[in-house]
């Protein structure tokens, strides 16, 4: 990753009046329904499609001219985009300003290519990017710009791109809609075997019923994805994939695969995955996030629980305004606490008058206060769980210890599973959850390997 991208600036835009979003090697953009991170998310794809010479096409497709700009510029505002790019103490940069004309399109009012500190004006009054003349010494940030792509694996219907018949040639990268992701997965497993293995026995610690994809080459050259299962000889076609196996299985490709994009954009990629599929999802984002940037769109607490509040940049509305800014930590946990699984929503029945006591204790009184709520029904009998999976680590923090190796680990894991009371009362919050207790013991843990290792070493159910 030789150059990173520092800041990318949206004015105009949809709800985004004005916004700079700093990027880190992950950033998490998070909030309430309609609050604007799609917004954001769409902005960096324009730029793509722009160095694509698709800015008409994009335009068309999203509604118009009219559709994008923002509501308080419609009578003659116009929508810039910007990015910027640094390597050691080299900047590089593009700005991009688009203003209505006839037929709701946008046409470029300024274009400007910015390289070792010189800026080169494109001109304007074009309708597409003129970055094709551009000097040759602006080929990174045009690399940069072509790479600002969304990766978005939510359509898995029967006639989704993900499950047709694909030509095989010239499929050395994953497409946006995992359309090719048959034939990618046949050029990995051809000119890239380790990375087709990793990307394989990741799948199965997720479905282990899963055994591997079957890619075969057709007479016209091409080929669909299709699998087979552990202890079964058949064959199955894509359709028998679950929803959330099929995009799992997508994330897995594009995150691991041997050369992943400079950047990565997804929106929502936890949309169908189980949460301990969405906690290897995050174990793989850090794994690339040394290779590419990432920018993600997501409203899974699950997802955010994995990262650290430096990550994160929060997306409101401010009279009818995205505003995206990294608040204070403090702010930040407090709003949270609102979706947390650590702090239920507020309004859940019995979080208005938790008992001081056990968290047993806390758990057994909003539980009651759910059923009471639904009229005690007696089909349902609600369940809280108090514990993640990292309690299976520390009910056998001894098997963990030779595992690793580290016996130390293992001596100050059971010490705070004494001091809590038992390895199901260690989880009592964000910060000192199984998880993060383990990370600080042993900071070279993954929770996405030596978990699953872990636990099938030893398989005994841990003690209530």
């Amino acid at each position: 990753m030789p150059r990173k991208i520092q800041n990318i600036h949206v004015e105009g835009y949809t709800s985004i009046r004005q916004a700079d979003v700093r990027l880190g090697d992950i950033t998490l953009l998070v909030g309430a329904n309609g609050a604007g991170k799609s917004n954001f998310i769409a902005a960096v794809e324009l730029l793509g499609r722009i160095a694509d010479g698709e800015l008409g096409l994009e335009v068309g497709l999203r509604g118009g001219a009219q559709a994008l700009l923002h509501a308080g510029a419609k009578a003659g505002g116009s929508i810039v985009l910007g990015i910027e790019a640094v390597d050691g103490e080299a900047t590089d940069g593009y700005t991009a300003v688009l203003i209505p004309a006839a037929n709701d399109t946008l046409i470029f009012e300024q274009e400007t290519v910015v390289t070792k500190r010189r800026g080169v004006a494109l001109g304007g009054g074009h309708r597409e990017t003129l970055l094709h003349t551009a000097p040759e010494d602006t080929e990174d940030i045009v690399d940069i710009l072509r790479g600002c792509r969304v990766f978005h694996f939510q359509d898995t219907s029967r006639n989704a791109p993900v499950k047709q018949l694909g030509y095989v040639d010239g499929q050395d990268f994953l497409r946006p809609d995992a359309g090719n992701l048959a034939a990618f997965l046949l050029h990995l497993r051809r000119e890239h075997p380790e990375s087709y293995e990793r990307i394989r026995s990741t799948v199965r610690v997720m479905a282990p019923f899963f055994r591997d994809f079957v890619l075969v080459e057709d007479a016209k050259g091409r080929t669909s994805l299709r699998w087979n299962q552990q202890g079964v000889d058949a064959v199955f076609p894509a359709e028998a994939l679950s929803d959330g196996t099929l995009r799992y299985i997508c994330l897995t490709t594009l995150l691991l695969q041997p050369r992943p994009p400079a950047l990565l954009t997804l929106n929502e990629p936890e949309l169908g995955l189980h949460p301990f599929a969405i906690v290897q999802l995050a174990d793989m984002l850090r794994s690339a996030a040394t290779r590419s940037q990432i920018v993600i769109a997501t409203q899974s607490v699950t997802l955010l629980n994995q990262f650290s509040l430096d990550d994160l940049v929060v997306a409101e509305r401010d009279e009818g305004e995205t505003v995206l800014r990294r608040p204070e930590p403090e702010a930040l946990r407090e709003w949270l606490d609102d979706y947390s699984y650590y702090g239920l929503p507020r309004d859940t029945p019995g979080m208005d008058d938790l008992p001081s006591g056990t968290p047993h204790a806390r758990v057994e009184h909003v539980e009651r206060a759910i059923h009471r709520a639904l009229d005690d029904d007696p089909r349902l009998v609600p369940n809280l769980v108090l514990h993640e999976t990292e309690t299976w680590v520390f009910a056998a923090a001894k098997e963990l210890g030779e595992l690793l190796g580290r016996p130390d680990v293992a001596d100050a894991l059971r010490k705070q599973a004494e001091r809590a009371g038992g390895p199901e009362l260690v989880n009592d919050g964000r910060e000192t959850a199984p998880s993060k207790r383990i990370l600080a013991a042993y900071p070279g843990y993954r929770k996405t390997h030596d978990g699953p290792r872990h636990r099938g070493s030893r398989p005994r159910r841990p003690a209530a």
